[in-house]
């Protein structure tokens, strides 16, 4: 809404040398209720108006000595106070010379001398009013400039031509604006936004993005760029508004900065820690051909630090255990949780075999004992210990909560399933499972990254592992088939794979012949 005058009372200034017609006006005004204040001359009425203020001038144009009317309303109209105030000229006169030259000098109307009472208050009204909705619309806008102008950012309204209609003073002192004003040229590209061909493509951009950024040629500012729309009197205004968003942007950049550094530094600690990790592993019998027995192993974290970890160890000639740890969760708390193991179920294993008195039981069951103190009260730890024996051709097994060991026997696919509960603080058991090596074809143990990933198919990989185990004699042909099956995985992958090879038939033979060739080496090396 806009500002209102405070005054209440219209008020009117009398001109005319004659008193009797300046008594009459008078006493026709206040009875509707303005405020009357009368001159009998030009000079007089000019010396008045330098101390009131009136809404509307009756001015008598024949007066008889001094200024006349047309010559009274030209100093009105010429001074910055009084040149808005309507004139209306008293007139015995109604020729159309007379009244184009009051036109010409600046009045607004006139009132012939006959003085019809209704007539003279319509006039009078009609102009006092028309003057106060000027004076207010004038005041609204030296408001509303006002409060563009007190504003740090830069505002500028535009027609729905594109022209420039207002801009406040941040605006103007920085675009200088000039006619036919074109605001592209004033820009200059930043990062990755591109300016414009023209202001018409720019306004389109700025009307479907919330995110606009560029310079102003001659500063090292960043600026957004904002447009809104505002309907006025059924005529659509665009509202440019131009911020000044240098802090933010150089804020926003040094806390990417930070981040990307953060990021460097835990992965550089991730990696160290991954290090001492695969340090602790101790796989000393992958790929080892013993009695016709091939052993390998595969192990795939998800990420740097893994809760999978796994060991492969030798207890003399004709004996090996192979273990497989999974701790709950993912990140640093899960491979703390199995370095811890992994530490202690090798250490324990060392002083065993140093001593000599090795048995798969002792050590789980000291594994056991502390671990459960590492746990958190909702924190539980799998794991799966396989005692591979040649001498007595048997395999014991002590499973917590692990998937089942997978075997097949005379072309068959069996399963070991669990027979302890996962290890948790208050909860663990050691019942050991045997299984005879005579006929076994080919067992393998593993994590359940494996058999729960998810198929291409959306069905779980377990759907389909037994086919596969069965159809691959060697690990990388398993690993292959499994590859194919599932698409992304999301968890650590480990997989202990154990293969008897007597039957020389089944092993996989092909020829090639190669040249010195370059190409030739590298396909040799891929077969």
């Amino acid at each position: 809404m806009l500002p209102t005058n405070i005054r209440t009372t219209d008020k009117v200034l009398v001109v005319d040398d004659t008193k009797t017609i300046v008594h009459l006006l008078t006493m026709i005004l206040k009875k509707e209720g303005f405020e009357v204040f009368s001159a009998s001359s030009g000079e007089e009425a000019l010396e008045l108006l330098q101390n009131i203020t009136v809404d509307t001038i009756l001015l008598d144009i024949q007066m008889g000595s001094g200024m006349d009317g047309f010559e009274v309303c030209k100093v009105l109209k010429y001074n910055p106070k009084t040149k808005d105030i309507p004139v209306i000229f008293l007139t015995a006169f109604d020729d159309l010379e007379t009244k184009l030259k009051g036109f010409e000098v600046g009045g607004v109307d006139f009132i012939a001398k006959s003085f019809d009472k209704t007539e003279i208050i319509i006039r009078v009204k009609n102009q006092t009013k028309l003057y106060k909705l000027q004076e207010q619309l004038k005041m609204g806008l030296a408001y509303i400039k006002a409060i563009m102008d007190a504003q740090k950012n830069m505002i500028a309204i535009f027609d729905t031509h594109l022209n420039l209609e207002h801009s406040n003073h941040s605006f103007n002192e920085t675009f200088e604006p000039y006619e036919e004003f074109s605001l592209i040229s004033k820009l200059e590209r930043y990062d990755g936004y591109e300016i414009p061909s023209s202001d018409s493509e720019l306004f389109d951009i700025l009307s479907t993005n919330d995110d606009f950024k560029v310079q102003i040629k001659g500063k090292k500012s960043i600026f957004l760029l904002e447009l809104s729309e505002s309907e006025v009197l059924h005529d659509v205004k665009k509202i440019l508004t131009v911020s000044d968003i240098t802090a933010h942007e150089i804020a926003k950049k040094q806390e990417l900065e930070l981040l990307k550094y953060k990021e460097r530094y835990h992965n550089t600690q991730q990696q160290d820690a991954f290090k001492k990790q695969k340090k602790i592993i101790k796989d000393q019998v992958s790929h080892l051909f013993k009695n016709d027995w091939l052993f390998d192993s595969y192990y795939k974290p998800l990420d740097i630090l893994s809760g999978d970890t796994f060991g492969a160890i030798k207890i003399d000639d004709d004996r090996y255990l192979f273990y497989i740890i999974d701790a709950m969760g993912k990140g640093l708390s899960a491979s703390v949780t199995s370095i811890q193991s992994t530490s202690f179920i090798n250490n324990s294993i060392e002083k065993a075999i140093e001593h000599n008195d090795f048995t798969l039981l002792a050590i789980t069951e000291s594994f056991c004992n502390f671990i459960k103190k590492q746990l958190l009260e909702d924190e539980l730890l799998c794991a799966l210990f396989l005692d591979f024996n040649l001498q007595n051709q048997s395999v014991s097994i002590v499973n917590y909560g692990m998937p089942p060991v997978i075997y097949l026997q005379n072309g068959k696919v069996g399963y070991v399933k669990t027979s302890n509960p996962p290890i948790m603080q208050f909860l663990s058991g050691s019942n050991i499972d045997t299984l005879p090596l005579d006929e076994i074809e080919r067992l393998a143990i593993y994590s359940d990254g494996l058999n729960e990933s998810e198929q291409l198919n959306g069905q779980p990989y377990s759907k389909n592992m037994g086919a596969d185990f069965a159809e691959s004699m060697l690990l990388r042909q398993f690993i292959r088939k499994f590859e194919s099956r599932v698409g992304e995985v999301d968890d650590d992958l480990t997989l202990i794979y154990i293969s008897k090879l007597s039957d020389s038939g089944k092993l996989y033979c092909h020829r090639i012949s190669i040249t010195t060739n370059m190409m030739d080496i590298i396909k040799a090396g891929n077969e």
